[in-house]
């Protein structure tokens, strides 16, 4: 039969990405490097990963790791969206330039507030 999944099994995959992410942007510190998009990177990396595990059916043979891909494979996107949503644009508040967004706070509130006002009335 086919093993169920244990949910602390969803580490294994988070942690790779983690690494991969953490190797990449260590690479950008070399002079070599500098030019490096680290987000075109591991979007490319992460699509190559998805190619060939789903192609090629290694998914199925890598236990822990296939069983752990399959899991992030199939995670709600809400839960997604709620859970990493927040940690990021409290990272982005709180290195904002206040006096450039003093600058430019009546822009936003003109560009925001009639979207806002009108998908509140949807």
């Amino acid at each position: 039969g086919e093993e169920v999944p244990h949910p602390h099994e969803a580490m294994f995959f988070l942690c790779g990405a983690l690494i991969t992410g953490t190797f990449l942007l260590h690479l950008t510190a070399f002079k070599a490097f500098k030019g490096l998009q680290t987000t075109v990177v591991l979007f490319l990396s992460g699509a190559i990963l998805a190619i060939i595990l789903e192609a090629t059916g290694w998914k199925d043979k890598l236990s822990y790791f296939g069983r752990s891909y399959q899991m992030w494979v199939e995670i709600d996107p809400h839960l997604l969206l709620f859970t990493l949503l927040p940690p990021l644009l409290a990272g982005d508040a709180m290195s904002i330039d206040t006096q450039v967004a003093g600058k430019v706070a009546n822009q936003c509130l003109f560009l925001a507030g009639p979207g806002v006002v009108m998908n509140a009335g949807l």
